[in-house]
């Protein structure tokens, strides 16, 4: 029996992570969006509301489908009542993976992904479009690695961490929580906290404000 599935977000990326759910039909039932514009025809989806309004969807899971760690963060800390067992996991029948490796609640795991093997991904983490992870990378919570990013082995990406698309972070390196990887950058050495690098090799561009730590 499929589940029923309200999503987070009625923008663009809402609808990607609404395709990812449709093509599991026998897992996951669509309910809707909640969000602020009126995007969400797709697929003749309604709009249920504003964010404000997902106690009205007590019987539902949620996934936040909004791109930006900080304003996943956000969210998830407004609802701070629903436990994680409350927040689906979806991953794109396309996405390819060892038996090794987890996926945390809330998370979004894109078409064309490929993780290989002893990989750990945290809570409400975004993994898009055929990006890679290598072995024995941590992944931490709220990260987004958009599309076509490539995050070799033995990396470390702490809570809140956004990698931009197309970026290549070098194997064995730390990326600090709060950090920022601008588009195309290529890392090669480690990033502090709340950091945003740029460029080929990457070098600081600024420092963001602090990523909030728990929920």
């Amino acid at each position: 029996m499929s589940v029923d599935l309200v999503i987070i977000g009625a923008g663009g990326f809402a609808q990607e992570v609404a395709w990812v759910a449709l093509q599991q039909r026998d897992r996951w039932h669509v309910r809707g969006f909640l969000g602020d514009r009126e995007t969400s025809a797709f697929l003749a989806l309604p709009l249920l509301g504003p964010v404000e309004s997902y106690k009205a969807q007590p019987d539902a899971k949620f996934v936040i489908a909004r791109g930006a760690p900080r304003s996943r963060h956000a969210i998830c800390t407004l609802m701070f009542d629903i436990t994680d067992d409350r927040f689906a996991t979806l991953i794109d029948p396309s996405v390819r993976c060892h038996a090794s490796v987890s996926f945390g609640s809330g998370s979004i795991i894109c078409a064309g992904v490929v993780a290989t093997v002893d990989i750990l991904v945290g809570r409400h983490t975004i993994v898009n479009l055929n990006s890679t992870i290598g072995h024995q990378s941590r992944i931490g919570d709220f990260c987004t690695i958009a599309p076509l990013a490539a995050v070799s082995g033995n990396v470390t990406l702490e809570d809140g961490v956004e990698i931009g698309t197309g970026a290549v972070i070098r194997q064995g390196l730390r990326i600090g929580r709060g950090a920022m990887v601008g588009m195309g950058a290529v890392v090669t050495r480690d990033v502090g906290e709340n950091e945003c690098v740029v460029g080929n090799p990457a070098r600081r561009l600024k420092m963001l404000p602090p990523f909030e730590s728990g929920r």
